[in-house]
């Protein structure tokens, strides 16, 4: 009998994982080793990471982009995007109903509040947190409405800066929070 190898790279392999079932991810992980899917994403710490993880010359992307002249929140979002899909690792959203989806939300006060705040309150809350769309078709940031006060707040629609699981959009908020204020208040 013959001695065959089946070859795969990483990239396919967790675009593969990202795309199965429980058992498929099982099998997978039994074949290749549970490293292998083990998150990379935090070792993307800056849009040119992002841009590098993607193969974009980051360089000639910001050159070709800033000449524009366009506002700050668009320039924003437009990272955003990159960062977005650099962080999911090969996800995507389906937006078929089954799947959850999560975003990153910003309680916005002044630094003041921020401040007046104990360190446990700013580690427990911070200034963010993953948010969930309930049913997996409702995630994003294009429209939102309050009721009864801000602090409950509903988003509407999807968005393509969404991420594939609460741990990825809380990095995100976090490592990005500069981008996400400029595309958020530009």
């Amino acid at each position: 009998m013959e001695n065959n190898e089946l070859k795969i790279s990483v990239k396919d392999a967790r675009k593969a994982y990202n795309d199965f079932d429980e058992n498929g991810r099982k099998l997978l992980e039994e074949l290749f080793g549970k490293e292998t899917f083990a998150p990379t994403f935090t070792k993307i710490k800056t849009f040119e990471d992002a841009c590098s993880a993607l193969g974009i010359d980051a360089k000639q992307w910001l050159t070709e982009n800033e000449t524009y002249k366009m506002d700050a929140n668009l320039l924003a979002y437009m990272k955003l995007r990159i960062i977005t899909e650099a962080l999911n690792e090969g996800w995507r959203p389906k937006y078929d109903g089954k799947e959850w989806h999560y975003g990153v939300w910003y309680d916005l006060m002044t630094k003041a509040q921020y401040d007046r705040k104990s360190d446990c309150e700013k580690e427990k809350r911070g200034v963010l947190f993953g948010g969930s769309a309930a049913s997996g078709a409702s995630a994003g940031f294009v429209c939102a409405d309050t009721h009864y006060s801000p602090s409950d707040t509903s988003a509407f629609l999807g968005s393509r800066l969404c991420y594939k699981d609460r741990e990825t959009a809380l990095y995100s908020g976090k490592q990005f929070a500069d981008i996400w204020a400029d595309f958020l208040l530009g």
